[in-house]
């Protein structure tokens, strides 16, 4: 534990030096940007894509070898997602739509904003929306770009009964689009910053766990062996 608060004591969050010129974004949430940074609508910059539940007329709807069924409980932010036990055959996931691997993945009801990405060629349920950039977005970039939008795609949700932002809401929110260099290095700066944090999240676990078998073992040893004399 001492090794792990020393390095976070250490490493405080790191300060960014600031651009030379910044100018309004025109977005609240996102407020000033870099001045040669663009703003986009995300379906001014991707294809967006509500996935579905196979039709019970078809035969063989699932296959062992098939294509991963996502939904929301799946969702691991820019870490991806867990993969699912169901896949779809071939045809089914066809009849609902394929959303190729890079894919951003939004959930739009219930736990809106919820987000992952595709590893591989994957299909959804009616709850995510699948957001597939095009060029010049860089795909890992877009992928961590989305995880600070939860809040955004949360505001734009009917919430009457339950929250629901659709394909349509979520394909109007603005997000921030540097030249493609910048995008490449700031994808990589983060996956590097990620995988560190991790690995000092991962070590604390460990610690955790070590302690709490420690703890029981205490208990067990003094009640069922008594105090040294």
């Amino acid at each position: 534990m001492s090794e792990v608060l020393h390095t976070l004591r250490a490493e405080p969050l790191r300060r960014f030096r600031r651009y030379p010129a910044y100018k309004d974004s025109g977005v609240e949430w996102l407020g000033e940007i870099p001045a040669h940074w663009e703003v986009k609508r995300l379906k001014e910059a991707a294809r967006l894509h509500t996935g579905g539940t196979p039709s019970g007329v078809l035969e063989n709807v699932f296959d062992e070898d098939g294509v991963p069924w996502v939904k929301p409980d799946h969702l691991q932010g820019d870490r991806g997602i867990t993969m699912p036990d169901r896949k779809l055959a071939r045809s089914a996931a066809c009849a609902i739509g394929i959303l190729r691997a890079g894919s951003v993945l939004v959930c739009g009801i219930g736990t809106v904003g919820k987000v992952g990405y595709a590893p591989r060629d994957v299909c959804t349920n009616q709850q995510i929306n699948g957001i597939t950039f095009r060029p010049p977005v860089f795909e890992r970039y877009a992928q961590f770009m989305v995880v600070p939008l939860e809040q955004e795609f949360s505001r734009r949700a009917n919430k009457v009964t339950i929250a629901i932002c659709n394909k349509s809401e979520m394909a109007e929110v603005r997000v921030p689009i540097p030249p493609e260099p910048e995008q490449r290095a700031i994808a990589a700066f983060l996956d590097r910053e990620t995988a560190r944090i991790d690995a000092l999240v991962a070590k604390k676990e460990r610690l955790i766990e070590l302690l709490q078998e420690k703890r029981t073992a205490l208990i067990t040893r003094a009640v069922t062996k008594g105090l040294d004399p």
